[in-house]
């Protein structure tokens, strides 16, 4: 019996020692599950007590607006009872309006009849100036075409213009003019010799300068200091190779201050003095002039100018 309770009592020992161990473990498991709920539970509670307190201040916030719209109620029913008197006074005072409020409707009602007309006028117009305004919006598109074909021939014809004064400019470079002084050329020439009566000057320009008898001429001073500013005349009577001698046209200048040796003058072809009745000079001077080659050569030259 000894023998058998001790091969029996160990295991009765291991089995106890195991369910012991088992319950430590349920223990020890429950003790985590309470700690988890507990913490469960706490978040719970907070997210109850942050609903709550959000609740609170929903139901103070609407007692507040609750508050206000019963006082704006308050103040709505005595501005009511007021209207409603201005109402009643003012239904009594109007009883004796209607004449009046009539009287206004049937003028109204005339002036109404007098504006159908104009209305219909109105229309009239309106739709004849869309009919304008659709008119000037296909004249401004073909006045955009007409300008742009302006802007194409002003760009041709200045191209053209272009192309022309560079041929005129070869051509004109290439004609060969016979000597002639014409009509306002200016000559910066000195005084070779005068006559002491002062009755004319030598001047150092001839055939080959293209001065010709009988032309006549505005003398000016050039020299700062001279005696006279006043312009002279002189007349072409005797001319050579590379000289002439002319003579002072009288009525023109100071008296006795003539024209003296060595002195600069400007001389500028100008238009015949009047001249007597059989003056040879005055004729040779009018034929050479009025010939057919000195009026193309100065026609040329006018439109070059």
């Amino acid at each position: 019996m000894a023998g058998i309770a001790f091969a029996i009592v160990p295991g009765i020992v291991a089995e106890k020692e195991q369910r012991r161990l088992d319950r430590e473990n349920s223990i020890e498991n429950l003790k985590k599950k309470m700690i988890v709920d507990e913490n469960a539970s706490n978040l719970a509670l907070a997210a109850v007590f942050r609903e709550i307190s959000g609740h609170r201040e929903s139901i103070d916030a609407a007692q507040a607006d609750l508050k206000e719209t019963d006082d704006k109620l308050d103040f709505l029913k005595n501005e009511l009872t007021k209207v409603a008197d201005e109402l009643k006074v003012a239904a009594s005072e109007s009883e004796g309006l209607v004449p009046s409020r009539l009287d206004v409707e049937s003028k109204l009602a005339a002036v109404n009849e007098r504006l159908e007309p104009l209305k219909k006028n109105a229309n009239g117009i309106a739709a004849t100036r869309k009919g304008l305004e659709d008119k000037l919006s296909d004249v401004q598109n073909e006045n955009k075409t007409l300008q742009a074909k302006l802007d194409k021939l002003i760009f041709a014809r200045e191209q053209i213009l272009v192309d022309f004064r560079d041929r005129e400019k070869f051509y004109r470079g290439s004609i060969k003019t016979p000597p002639w002084i014409y009509y306002a050329d200016k000559l910066n020439v000195t005084v070779t010799n005068a006559r002491p009566s002062g009755a004319g000057v030598f001047l150092p320009v001839g055939f080959q300068d293209g001065m010709k008898k009988g032309m006549e001429f505005l003398v000016r001073r050039t020299a700062p200091n001279a005696p006279s500013r006043r312009s002279r005349r002189l007349r072409a009577t005797l001319v050579q190779s590379n000289y002439c001698f002319a003579e002072e046209i009288p009525g023109f200048g100071d008296t006795n201050v003539f024209l003296q040796v060595d002195e600069k003058i400007e001389i500028e072809r100008s238009g015949d003095s009047n001249q007597k009745e059989g003056d040879t000079i005055g004729q040779e001077s009018d034929s050479s002039l009025t010939s057919p080659e000195s009026n193309a050569i100065s026609v040329g030259v006018a439109n070059d100018s």
